[in-house]
């Protein structure tokens, strides 16, 4: 009996084991698959993850059917009753999912619709819209293009799918009325530093307990071949980059309300993060967390995510006021070395700049 009630125990142990690690019943499960299938001749889908078969939990997938001509769009299979009939459909990855976009022929004319666009002329224009935006036939494929007027960026695209927000020019297919809106930021401290004036592996200032403990370097973008973008490496904890930048005359940054930049967190212990941003009158030293950085500390924000899966927009909003002008360093970054599991930390920045 006394056998017997061990091998039970080893047993429920392996059992627990097997859950544990494979994630077994989804407890533990991290990643789910997404299949969309639809009938190629009849229309197509867009947003679909480059990666389906590995998206991370409680990530936000949008979906958009988009049917050929003589066809409609009618229904979503495999998604919760209620969304089935939403076209653009967001669903929340907390399960594997199969889902099938259903596309019938279409009988009688093709309706219009109204695209309405809105911008601030004072701020930028935007190309592209069709001749007769209120009388737009459905399924038709319009490109916008924001373009700033000096002193100013465009910022995003406001009432399309959040996957399209940031491109520009913008290509999307109207599919119902529409109202798009252009949003323009101004120009702080510099344009932009977007690294294409420097040569590839120009270092930059870093901060940190020693010199050793991290490389900042201008590198090629690592998702397109065509860019340049800042490399960052850290080998220890409070390591952060360092740029130089100049507040334009009769500016305090006190005048500005955020510091963006795009970051791609490529590998290790880049989730789940604090992000800040400091900044200096003199070149500074020690590490970017450290207590005597602390009064220059203007702003952070926490990044609930693991790994980027591609560029992201980070926007930290400056606390306070504060009156530095004059030229400046911004130390901005997270405090971090390598995983749990060892692997090196990794990660790339590209179009650093203020805006008010």
């Amino acid at each position: 009996m006394f056998v017997k009630i061990r091998k039970s125990i080893y047993v429920s142990l392996f059992l627990v084991i097997a859950v544990m690690t494979t994630g077994c019943l989804g407890i533990f499960q991290r990643d789910y698959s997404l299949s969309v299938t639809y009938n190629a001749e009849q229309g197509n889908v867009e947003g679909i993850p480059e990666k389906a078969n590995k998206i991370k939990k409680d990530t936000i997938v949008e979906l958009t059917a988009i049917p050929k001509s003589g066809y409609m769009f009618s229904t979503w299979e495999g998604v919760p009753e209620e969304l089935a009939k939403e076209n653009p459909i967001e669903i929340v990855m907390n399960s594997n999912m199969d889902i099938t976009a259903i596309f019938v022929e279409r009988v009688g004319p093709t309706p219009t619709y109204k695209v309405d666009l809105i911008y601030d002329s004072q701020e930028g224009t935007v190309r592209g819209l069709p001749e007769n935006p209120e009388s737009i036939e459905e399924g038709t494929e319009i490109t916008l293009t924001a373009v700033a007027n000096e002193g100013f960026l465009f910022d995003k695209w406001i009432g399309v799918p959040g996957t399209k927000e940031k491109e520009n020019p913008l290509t999307i297919t109207v599919l119902g009325d529409m109202e798009i809106k252009a949003q323009f930021s101004s120009v702080v401290v510099k344009q932009v530093e977007d690294f294409e004036d420097f040569e590839i592996g120009h270092e930059f200032l870093t901060l940190g307990w020693s010199p050793e403990d991290a490389d900042a370097v201008v590198a090629v973008d690592p998702l397109n071949p065509d860019n340049k973008v800042l490399k960052f490496t850290p080998r220890n904890y409070g390591a952060v980059p360092v740029i130089e930048m100049s507040l334009p005359e009769g500016k305090t940054l006190a005048d500005y309300s955020s510091f963006t930049f795009k970051g791609y967190f490529a590998e290790g212990d880049v989730g789940w993060k604090n992000i800040f941003v400091a900044v200096f009158t003199e070149t500074p030293s020690g590490p970017g967390d450290g207590d005597d950085n602390k009064p220059a500390h203007v702003g952070e924000f926490f990044r609930g995510m693991g790994g980027s899966s591609g560029w992201e927009e980070i926007v930290i909003e400056i606390d306070g006021s504060s009156e530095i002008t004059g030229d400046i360093y911004v130390g901005f970054g997270m405090s971090t070395a390598a995983d749990a599991e060892g692997v090196p930390t990794l990660w790339y920045v590209d179009d650093v700049k203020f805006v008010q």
